[in-house]
């Protein structure tokens, strides 16, 4: 995680989210201790995949609550932010990714060492992956 996205989870977490820093080509399942596998399994199941690809984006955000059983989860909201610096841009596989996953909500969020944190839903619903 570079420090932009290391400020960026900060924030949300300061917010009441719980982040974590996605890789491509891992499974969600990998991000979480021993202990939560049940977050994972109620993430996977909420989001509708275990495994992120090339573009996906740099933090997932997500609020939940434990159920009575330890093992027992429910999501309450979750956001993925992609994480850019004031000169940064958008790469393809990355635009592919918001367009293929248009459902979920998604976020950019612009790190300006003068202005602080700017964030900016996208919605880019129109695309279409040729």
């Amino acid at each position: 995680m570079n420090s932009y996205e290391e400020q960026v989870a900060e924030y949300l977490e300061e917010k009441g989210w719980r982040t974590i820093n996605l890789s491509p080509d891992l499974f969600l399942f990998n991000k979480f201790d021993k202990d939560e596998k049940g977050l994972a399994s109620a993430l996977t199941e909420e989001l509708g995949f275990a495994k992120v690809y090339c573009g996906v984006p740099d933090i997932l955000a997500f609020k939940y609550v434990q159920g009575e059983e330890d093992w027992k989860y429910n999501i309450l909201d979750y956001k993925f932010v992609e994480v850019k610096g004031r000169n940064d841009s958008l790469k393809l596989t990355q635009i592919k990714w918001m367009a293929r996953y248009n459902d979920f909500d998604f976020e950019i969020a612009i790190v300006d060492a003068e202005d602080g944190i700017h964030f900016f839903q996208t919605d880019i619903s129109r695309g279409e992956i040729l």
